[in-house]
């Protein structure tokens, strides 16, 4: 019997000692994890280098109100107004919009890790005129418009692969009621992951 006290003793002892690691290294991860949940708020309430350098280099549009920039969550997006890009009648980017792009571009080129993808969205007017030949739907006008801007990206020094995606008249941001809400729907964004 005292051989089996002297034996449950020691392991007293031993689970004290653990007891007391354990209790140590909890409270050193704690401390590790508040650090990193401060790290992280302050990485989502504070701008990325991307998005500074974006901000800085499409200053001219930003301030006319033709691009924005913004981060949601995780994700950077650059928001062209279409009227920027593109005449409404046709596919070809005009020559501002190109210049802007080409910027985006040369930004995004330092960020190769990044993944880059350009939606179009266009209003739900039905298409008329010549355009209609070539383009029989919003959505395939979109696509091909999507595809220009990706170029000029391209272009511009984005050297990853740059998804494309045509959404026609869906998702819209703004009624399709009115001449200004049609405006909005009519964009070009490009986000970057």
């Amino acid at each position: 019997m005292a051989a089996r006290l002297v034996e449950l003793e020691r392991e007293r002892n031993w689970l004290a000692n653990n007891q007391d690691r354990l209790a140590g290294e909890l409270e050193a991860e704690k401390r590790r994890n508040a650090e990193l949940e401060q790290q992280v708020d302050l990485s989502r309430s504070s701008p990325t280098k991307v998005e500074q350098d974006l901000v800085q280099a499409l200053q001219p549009e930003i301030a006319r109100g033709t691009i924005s920039v913004y981060q949601s969550g995780e994700v950077l997006m650059i928001s062209l107004i279409s009227n920027l890009l593109f005449d409404s009648t046709q596919d070809q980017l005009k020559t501002g919009g190109a210049v802007a792009l080409k910027r985006v571009g040369c930004v995004l080129k330092n960020f190769p890790e990044k993944e880059v993808s350009v939606a179009k969205y266009t209003a739900n007017v039905v298409i008329t005129g010549a355009l209609q030949k070539k383009f029989p739907s919003n959505r395939e006008l979109s696509d091909a418009r999507a595809k220009s801007a990706a170029q000029v990206l391209r272009e511009g020094g984005v050297s990853s692969h740059v998804l494309t995606l045509g959404h026609g008249d869906n998702n819209p941001v703004a009624s399709n009621g009115t001449a200004a809400g049609r405006a909005k729907n009519r964009r070009v964004e490009i986000i970057v992951s």
